[in-house]
């Protein structure tokens, strides 16, 4: 009944209650006794009033029978933090509490009620309130701020409370201190940067946040996120987020730049006289941002150059304007330089500066301001050389000024050359058209315009005027409407002939060489109508009053666009200037031979043959019999004089004597009347002579050449008969020392009309050999062998080198032996040098494998059979090691060189384990061989040398050397076209045994070699061939190839390549692998080449001919003569005879000399033949 007791029921303050949060009283009820109520009492009524909020609330109390207590929930509807006062009011007579609960007829329980605490609840992110400029726009490099208040979910925030019966409240220091706030602000893409900002917590429920811009852009907004750490830490929840315009910052001077397609530089568009000149400028902050508002004026300033201004230019100043985005240079701030402004052209600086002076421009850039359209009133197309006729030239070119200007008298220039096909500006559009004189060819003439180097002109064009003819240069330019200039005509005039400089004859006489001043259009006169490409008829290029005097048949061919080679045919009659005698001429064929681009006008005329350099050498020879038998008729001849040079001599004989020459006179002139000088004999009848009387006969012969040469000779007329004797062959014989000499005698008795008393029965000739020239020699009897055989021998090696011998045999009949008759023979012995050295292809061997080297070098003038005076040959080795990378190398170890030092000989071989893989990396041996052989005359030495190269290699390297061979000798290391070439691949045998057993590469006992050959350097015509060579063509029998003869082209060199593969099968062809379908790493390879051979092509261009063409057996003396023969190389004569017109060249002919010589003459008697068929062999 609320008594004395009643101020005991509650009392205190709850603190630390939280809104959003529901909270539970208990009121135990006690009677007036003190005794605490256990039952729920049936006549007493309770309620709970909360105050202070927005109206009271009353909770109705629930009775807890385990507590025995009333229990009162406030629950989550308290959501203002504050304080708040609970009063429990009781009514004990239900009847009378009638009304608002807790008001009529209750009675508080204690009047002060219970303060209650409720706090904020926990921040709230989705509630958190931004405020502040930082959250609508930012500048770069300006720091922007906002703030940020902190609430709960019921936006309660977290300053100081209201005061309270404990005192202030306060939220923050005691509630809110752990919670935090996190803030980044992303630029958007492409630069995508993002960055934190700076948060302050000012300790009051609020926190001022600050960030730095650091990308702008004009039109998409960077990105500002807020986010909150809840208290006790975690995922941070984001609160709140900004789109923020982000403007540029201050301008940078060495940012800022021009527009690469208009900056400054060799990269700007042309600028021209009357247009405006523009410059766009990239305005940019300090932070790398393009300026996006037109907040900055640049200012632009023209200066001319000093020599500029000179023409009347003056300087000028403008100012930017921005353009916005979206325009032509989006966001750019562009200059324009009206084109009236600046009208005159040259080059002008330009000066670009920002508001605060600094220069944006790089200091003392400039453009050039070209001339402006072309104005055709103002220009002009004319010669540089000031002359329109200029002569036709296919080298030198023609230039033509074109001298463009617009409409202020500007020249057009440029700073380099016009492309070839011109479609910009200011490079003008130039066709030069071309019509020939008549009887040139035609031609298409190509302009080429370039920067003209010429003061005041624009353009030069350049073309070649190479035929006569009139030139129209048109010129358009392709600027606007295209302006074109009046066409300029040219006229190209023909070049003055090439004129014939000289012709003189060749030493060999059978050829005439003529030079012209230039090169001649020979391809005009070229053809093939006499079965060569390089000869040709010569009456295409020569009058026919020459081609006569050339003889029947000649020739002609051009050694070089300027020489003319004239090969006389047979029985020529021109003469060649000389002291004694008036040349003939040489007249060019008319309209023929032009310049070489047919370009000129014809050569035509003529000059005079001079004589050969060396003039032959002209000897007359008389054989006649110092005594003539008492029956015979005496028999004069000069057919051994020589120094014809292949024509006709002129003989003119004479006579004198104290015995009656009358007859003699009479035949001499006779003959010369029947032959004009031409036969070399003359015949003086028996009846002639008188007996014992001696008559002085004088021989001058005089050649084409007016050169001229005497002989004289004695003659006895005998009482009794005598013999007539010739030593077969020429007069002069050439012989190596090793050769056997034969020397044979013909001698034939008188004639058969003698007195049978004067040539008595079983008369026989006898014969006597005698040495009248050279070392003496010990015949050891040979004389008196020969006595009466007409066969002579020298043994081989008896003649020495370098010297010559003289040799006579006498013949008399025995009934005689006081008359007697002698002829004469000149041995002159020579030698030829010993042949280049020959190591062969160089090598690849596996590292200390055993080889062996073999040199060929052989002494041609020595034959096969031993000699009785040895000739000693010497081998010098040597060795070095190369670095091939540095290109340098040393000497070779000291055990190959001991090796190599004291081998002698031609053959050196390698033992395993010298040559090695120096530190174990393939190594390089350098092996060199000089060799030398010392003839018989010791101050004469000959030596050779060659060089191979040996690569030692750590790999499972075969031993291999690939070898070209023939069956004919290839002498100077050359092939023959006509003989069959065998390659041949050889491999180490030693080495195979060693890869077999050691498993090299796991190559095994059935391992099988495998060939592959290539030709490296060369042709095979033979398509088919070819093809074989290049693929695998079987297993270890590949290892020879045979080539069939004329395969090969001559002149061509030739290498050839050998692979070998050994290994275990299975195997096949796969070019990717050396030709072997195998894997590369198994297996033992090995690789070589040939030496590189040429192909020896025989001698060409040459006649042969014989004079006279009749005559006695044993008696007349024929000189047969090859001419005109070239080669590469020197060369060699030999001289036969037939008694048939077509024989087997290999059973029938005869030789007339004992061996190939190098005299292209042979001068001596035939035998019998009617007729009798000469051939001529001739080689190289």
């Amino acid at each position: 009944d609320g008594g004395s007791r009643k101020e005991v029921v509650i009392d205190g303050v709850m603190k630390n209650g939280r809104v959003g949060t529901s909270y539970t009283f208990f009121l135990q009820l006690i009677d007036d006794n003190g005794v605490q109520v256990s039952t729920q009492p049936t006549d007493v009524q309770v309620f709970l009033s909360i105050l202070n909020m927005a109206e009271t609330l009353y909770e109705v109390p629930v009775w807890d029978p385990d507590l025995k207590k009333f229990k009162f929930t406030i629950t989550a509807n308290v959501r203002i933090a504050r304080y708040y006062t609970v009063v429990v009011s009781v009514c004990v007579d239900p009847a009378t509490c009638i009304g608002t609960p807790g008001v009529n007829n209750y009675i508080e329980v204690k009047n002060t009620g219970v303060r209650v605490e409720m706090r904020p609840a926990d921040a709230s992110a989705a509630k958190a309130i931004v405020t502040g400029a930082g959250t609508v726009s930012g500048t770069v490099t300006v720091q922007s701020s906002f703030t940020v208040t902190s609430v709960d979910e019921f936006d309660n925030n977290y300053h100081d409370g209201p005061d309270g019966p404990s005192g202030p409240l306060t939220w923050y220091n005691n509630f809110f201190g752990p919670d935090d706030y996190t803030v980044s602000f992303t630029s958007p893409p492409p630069s995508s940067v993002s960055k934190s900002g700076f948060v302050q917590n000012n300790r009051d429920g609020t926190y001022l946040v600050t960030y730095t811009p650091t990308k702008s852009d004009p039109q998409v907004p960077s990105l500002l996120v807020i986010s909150l750490v809840p208290q006790g830490g975690g995922t941070a929840i984001e609160a709140k987020r900004f789109d923020i315009l982000v403007r540029h910052g201050p301008l940078s001077p060495t940012l800022t730049y021009l527009d690469p397609a208009s900056g400054l530089g060799a990269n700007r568009p042309a600028d021209r006289v009357g247009e405006d000149i523009n410059f766009v400028i990239w305005a940019i902050d300090v932070e790398g941002n393009e300026y996006t508002t037109p907040d900055v004026v640049f200012t632009v300033q023209v200066v001319p150059y000093p020599e500029t201004a000179a023409a009347g230019a003056s300087s000028f100043t403008t100012t930017s304007y921005h353009q916005p985005a979206g325009g032509t240079n989006l966001n750019r701030f562009e200059v324009v330089v009206p084109g009236p402004r600046v009208s005159t052209m040259g080059y002008y600086f330009v000066f670009i500066r920002d508001p605060d002076g600094n220069l944006i421009s790089e200091n003392g850039a400039s453009i050039q301001l070209a001339a402006g359209d072309v104005d055709v009133g103002n220009s002009r197309v004319l010669a540089a050389s000031g002359s329109s006729s200029v002569p036709a030239s296919a080298t030198v070119p023609v230039i033509v000024n074109i001298i463009a200007k617009d409409s202020a008298g500007n020249v057009l220039t440029i700073a380099e050359n016009c492309p070839a096909v011109v479609t910009g500006d200011p490079c003008p559009l130039v066709q030069v058209t071309f019509i020939q004189d008549s009887g040139f060819p035609t031609y298409a003439p190509v302009a080429t315009v370039r920067k003209a180097l010429a003061d005041g002109v624009s353009f030069e064009v350049l073309f070649l005027q190479a035929i006569p003819g009139y030139y129209t240069v048109n010129v358009r330019f392709t600027r606007g409407s295209g302006n074109v200039l009046n066409p300029y005509g040219m006229y190209a005039t023909p070049l003055p002939a090439p004129t014939l400089f000289t012709c003189q004859m060749l030493d060999t006489l059978g050829g005439i060489r003529c030079v012209f001043n230039e090169p001649t259009n020979t391809p005009a006169t070229q053809s093939s109508e006499l079965g060569s490409v390089n000869f040709f008829d010569c009456s295409r290029v020569l009058d026919a009053v020459t081609v006569l005097l050339l003889g029947r048949g000649p020739r002609c061919a051009w050694a070089d666009d300027s020489t003319l080679i004239i090969t006389t045919g047979v029985e020529p009659l021109i003469r060649a200037r000389s002291e004694n005698s008036i040349a003939d001429k040489i007249i060019l064929a008319r309209n023929v031979i032009r310049g070489k681009a047919a370009n000129s006008y014809y050569s035509s005329g003529f000059v005079l043959l001079d004589a050969p350099e060396t003039l032959p050498t002209i000897v007359a020879v008389i054989n006649a019999p110092s005594v003539v038998s008492v029956c015979d008729d005496l028999v004069l001849k000069g057919a051994d004089s020589i120094g014809g040079g292949g024509r006709f001599l002129i003989y003119r004989w004479a006579v004198s004597s104290d015995y009656d020459t009358t007859t003699i006179r009479s035949v001499i002139d006779a003959v010369n009347l029947a032959s004009s000088g031409k036969s070399p004999t003359v015949t003086i009848p028996v009846a002639g002579l008188q007996e014992d009387g001696t008559w002085f006969f004088t021989l001058e012969v005089e050649n084409f050449l007016g050169g001229k040469a005497t002989a004289s000779t004695s003659v006895t007329k005998s009482t009794t008969p005598v013999p007539l004797v010739n030593i077969r062959g020429p007069g002069l014989l050439e012989v190596k020392p090793s050769e056997v000499v034969v020397l044979v005698a013909d001698a034939s008795l008188p004639i058969s009309s003698c007195p049978a008393s004067l040539t008595p029965a079983g008369d026989t000739i006898i014969y006597q050999w005698t040495q009248l020239e050279g070392p003496a020699l010990a015949f050891t009897g040979t004389m008196a062998q020969t006595r009466q055989a007409r066969r002579f021998n020298i043994a081989d090696n008896t003649l020495w080198y370098g010297t010559e011998y003289k040799f006579q045999v006498e013949t008399y009949l025995t009934s005689n032996a006081g008359k007697f008759t002698r002829d004469t023979v000149i041995v002159r012995v020579g030698y030829d040098d010993i042949t280049p050295a020959k190591l062969g292809s160089d090598l690849r061997i596996a590292a200390g494998a055993a080889t062996t080297l073999v040199v060929d070098s052989q002494d041609l003038m020595v034959d096969s059979r031993k000699t009785s005076v040895p000739r000693a040959w010497r081998y010098l080795w040597d060795c070095s090691v190369v670095d091939v990378i540095a290109a340098t190398s040393t000497s070779c170890s000291a055990t190959i060189l001991l090796l190599l030092y004291s081998a002698n000989t031609p053959t050196v071989s390698f033992p395993a384990g010298f040559l090695v893989a120096i530190n174990d990396v393939t190594t390089v041996y350098n092996i060199s061989v000089a060799v030398s052989r010392e003839p018989i005359v010791t101050s004469a030495r000959r030596e050779t040398s060659d060089w191979i190269r040996i690569t030692a290699s750590i790999l499972s390297t075969l031993s291999v050397r690939a070898t070209v061979t023939q069956t004919v000798s290839m002498s100077l290391g050359r092939l023959s076209d006509t003989a069959e070439t065998y390659l041949q691949c050889i491999v180490d045998r030693p080495q195979l045994a060693t890869a077999s057993l050691q498993g090299w590469n796991s190559v095994s006992a059935a391992a099988m070699l495998h060939y592959r050959w290539v030709m490296i350097q060369g042709q095979l015509p033979n398509v088919n061939f070819n093809n074989n060579l290049e693929a695998t063509v079987g297993e270890s029998t590949s290892s020879d190839i045979l080539i069939p003869r004329e395969t090969l082209i001559v002149g061509g060199d030739y290498t050839f390549g050998c692979y070998v593969l050994l290994a275990d099968p299975p195997f096949g062809v796969n070019p990717a692998y050396n030709g072997f379908n195998v894997d590369p790493e198994i297996g033992a390879t090995g690789f070589a080449m040939t030496e590189t051979r040429q192909v020896n092509g025989p001698p060409s261009g040459g006649t042969a001919s014989i004079s006279p063409t009749s005559g006695e057996e044993l008696i007349t003396k024929f000189t047969i003569t090859a001419q005109g023969w070239t080669d590469d190389t020197e060369i060699f004569y030999a001289f036969y005879y037939s008694l048939i017109p077509n024989p087997d060249f290999t059973a029938d002919l005869l030789i007339l000399t004992g061996a190939m010589q190098s005299s292209p003459q042979f001068i001596g008697r035939l035998p019998f033949g009617s007729p009798l068929y000469i051939w001529v062999k001739v080689q190289d």
